[in-house]
């Protein structure tokens, strides 16, 4: 009977080490794959905040870049929250949600309106690129200081609650 159970014990611990196992391999794919889109979407945020009065036709390009890449970072993060459970993962989901509520809300308006809502929020959206194009080249583009994280949770969400007129 004794041996059963050590045998079931055995077992079960096995699985669960195998579970882990996968989970920290799926973790790290998740990671490694989120470089790509942060590099672009801090390239699409820093064009639009130096050259948002150029053709409207870019404009729109790279406000809809803007938009897929961030969900698609909001996407990742809150998976990596599932997964670890860390409030890191969760401060960078908020951070990616505020941009791609930003930038989903400039798709359809009026090129002179989208300007406008650039040109007032150039200076949040350039602070914004240069930590992304920092986190982008590194080989974990979710590892950055603390306070940074912090400071760019408040500026992409001032950005949202600022309004999209």
């Amino acid at each position: 009977m004794f041996g059963v159970l050590l045998v079931s014990f055995a077992i079960s611990a096995y699985s669960n080490l195998e579970y882990v196992k996968n989970e920290e391999r799926v973790a790290s794919s998740l990671v490694d794959g989120s470089g790509f889109h942060v590099s672009i979407l801090a390239d699409d945020i820093m064009a639009l905040a130096s050259s948002y009065d150029s053709d409207p036709e870019r404009t729109r390009f790279l406000v809809a870049s803007a938009v897929v890449n961030s969900k698609a970072l909001a996407t990742l993060s809150k998976a990596l929250n599932d997964l670890e459970g860390d409030e890191h993962y969760r401060k960078w989901y908020l951070v990616y949600g505020s941009l791609f509520m930003y930038f989903a809300g400039l798709t359809g308006k009026e090129h002179e309106d989208i300007v406008n809502k650039l040109s007032e929020d150039g200076e949040a959206l350039q602070k914004i690129a240069a930590v992304l194009e920092r986190a982008g080249s590194s080989t974990n583009p979710f590892e950055i200081q603390r306070e940074e994280l912090d400071n760019l949770v408040d500026l992409a969400s001032a950005l949202v609650t600022s309004g999209n007129d």
